[in-house]
């Protein structure tokens, strides 16, 4: 529909971000790209570049098409590590006495 689909070759198949984030805070998680638009944004000389960093696709920079170069896509590698912080014992009783009272 989009002309987004690839044929799987070798049948490893990577899902995720191409750039990871590394936290469980969902208002991060929910604003993290917005935040790199206006980063990218800021960082650009000329008022025409700037807003052009809002209307044109992710991969646009100056001198390139509107979607940018299908060379400047981030190679993804297989395995990739997962974010999964321990946390000690101490938190996770706390948490689950609190679950415990919560429930009942």
């Amino acid at each position: 529909m989009f002309g987004t689909f690839q044929e799987e070759i070798d049948g490893t198949v990577v899902f995720g971000l191409t750039h990871p984030i590394n936290t469980f805070d969902p208002i991060v998680v929910q604003t993290h790209h917005l935040v790199h638009i206006f980063k990218t944004a800021w960082a650009k000389k000329g008022f025409w570049n700037k807003v052009f960093v809002f209307i044109k696709g992710p991969g646009w920079d100056e001198g390139k098409p509107r979607l940018g170069l299908p060379e400047d896509i981030p190679e993804v590698s297989y395995p990739h590590t997962i974010y999964n912080p321990s946390t000690s014992i101490k938190i996770q009783l706390y948490i689950l006495v609190r679950l415990i009272i919560i429930f009942f």
